[in-house]
């Protein structure tokens, strides 16, 4: 099956992988099956079916009662992980010493670096990938047209095209047709940006005739480099109106925020280009924002979100994110708190809606994301701060559709957002505060640590050894007698 659902795949039949992996049963998977059918499941977007089959051999509950995952598995699992928006784990699986023999390391961690727009990484990641021996002629013209796209991301038409260029003759004769609409897409985007308007149609013409329908990806794309040309040669902005819509629609986040940028830059629209700027956290994205702006850009320091921009009229309720309080009322959250950092997450990212494993994984960062007791956490977090949001009457709340978390209001609200803030920052320092607030009376364990503030081993030690070098806390004994008390408490 595996076999056939590759082939399938690669022909472009995106919808009939899918049909098969709907019909599948995963415990009755054999675990020398589980990788190949991870990653068929990974390239089919069926993101947390790929998890729920991984997940169990790289976390297992129990370590001595599993097999240890291969390279392959991890290198796998890495990318299922940035598929599912979890970032940082992602990066630190394909970091791994263990994974370095594994070529697709490389290529999975420039994905990843696409994600926050870090191009300029991604290339020499993709450079080194492709001059591999080991890989296949296929996994090869993979890397070559996502190494076209980083030099689109970077400005390089040129090195782009030069690039994309050889990948088209070989995927055509191979009836690599995802392949072959990825490069003639990459090719296209590089003919626009040096403004050669009639070369890149045909192109975009031709992705049409290869991938046809057969995934909703291309066809949103394909309009979207139809508008681009059509704004850039008349002006006219309805095109990349419609897109905007389709996108917003269909999800497509960051297709949504470049619709903005473009809009944007082609109208000079201030105005825009500040919410763009203020709506995006990737400093790589703010970069080329400024780039493609061209003129000087000048920004207050920070941004009113309005949660509700259908309703005309500013309202004067205004909360600060960064600071947890509503300027008005006084109304506050304490900084620091799950609830707090869940709403610095939602302020940070204004164009994206969160899976939960995404949520997860900056709410509480620098912890591995689990089958189970990941997700309770974040639902237990988001009906704690729903159940806050109405007790304090504020007008604004947590919307959930499709599986996915976003901040809403029905009247017009307010966010206030400061340029630069990390919405993990803090996170150290508040569970390290609160360590010493619940724990701090007496002597204490790591076991206890874990319980009050809901980390793993590793976590809690990282706070304890912070804690430590602060020079917050002692350690008495060692091994399992090791005990810790506050010195600030004792003094006192």
């Amino acid at each position: 099956m595996e076999k056939k659902l590759t082939l399938l795949l690669q022909a472009g039949k995106i919808r009939e992988v899918q049909s098969h992996l709907e019909k599948l049963e995963p415990k009755k998977i054999r675990r020398e099956e589980l990788l190949g059918m991870a990653n068929i499941a990974r390239r089919s977007g069926f993101h947390r079916l790929a998890f729920r089959l991984l997940n169990p051999i790289v976390r297992p509950k129990n370590k001595l009662s599993h097999a240890k995952a291969t390279p392959a598995e991890l290198v796998e699992y890495g990318i299922i992980l940035f598929r599912l928006g979890v970032i940082e784990e992602s990066r630190r699986v394909l970091q791994l010493p263990e994974v370095a023999s594994c070529p697709e390391s490389k290529l999975y961690l420039a994905f990843n670096y696409f994600g926050e727009w870090e191009y300029t990484k991604s290339k020499e990641l993709l450079l080194d990938y492709t001059k591999n021996p080991s890989i296949s002629p296929y996994d090869k013209l993979i890397g070559l047209v996502n190494l076209g796209q980083a030099y689109v991301g970077l400005d390089d038409p040129g090195s782009a095209i030069a690039v994309v260029k050889d990948v088209i003759p070989q995927a055509k004769t191979r009836n690599y047709n995802l392949i072959l609409a990825n490069a003639l897409q990459t090719y296209a985007e590089a003919l626009i940006d040096q403004r050669k308007f009639i070369e890149a149609k045909k192109l975009l013409s031709e992705i049409e005739n290869v991938i046809g329908s057969s995934h909703y990806r291309y066809d949103v794309y394909l309009q979207k480099n139809l508008a681009v040309i059509d704004l850039r040669t008349t002006g006219n902005t309805s095109s990349i109106d419609e897109v905007r819509v389709t996108a917003q629609a269909k999800r497509l986040h960051e297709l949504v925020r470049e619709c903005d940028l473009i809009r944007a830059v082609n109208t000079k629209d201030l105005d825009l280009i500040t919410k763009v700027y203020f709506g995006s956290p990737y400093p790589a994205y703010r970069e080329r924002l400024v780039r493609h702006w061209g003129d000087e850009l000048e920004l207050n320091d920070n941004y009113l979100w309005d949660l509700n921009s259908s309703v005309s009229n500013s309202s004067s309720l205004v909360f600060d994110v960064r600071d947890g309080v509503e300027l008005s009322s006084g109304k506050s959250i304490k900084k620091g708190t799950s609830i707090h950092r869940l709403l610095k997450v939602f302020a940070n990212n204004m164009y994206k809606t969160f899976k939960m494993e995404a949520l997860f994984s900056q709410v509480f960062p620098n912890e591995p994301l689990l089958l189970v007791t990941s997700g309770h956490r974040v639902y237990d977090t988001v009906n704690r701060a729903r159940n806050w949001m109405v007790e304090n009457k504020f007008d604004f709340y947590i919307d959930e559709a499709h599986g996915e978390y976003s901040l809403k209001s029905n009247s017009s609200y307010q966010l206030k957002i400061p340029k630069n803030f990390d919405p993990s920052s803090d996170v150290r320092g508040a569970h390290i505060n609160e360590m010493l607030r619940l724990l701090g009376g007496g002597y204490f364990t790591v076991n206890e640590v874990m319980q009050v503030l809901q980390v793993s081993v590793a976590t809690a030690n990282r706070y304890l050894k912070e804690a430590t070098e602060a020079n917050l806390i002692e350690r008495t004994g060692s091994g399992r007698a090791t005990k810790y008390f506050s010195k600030q408490k004792r003094a006192v």
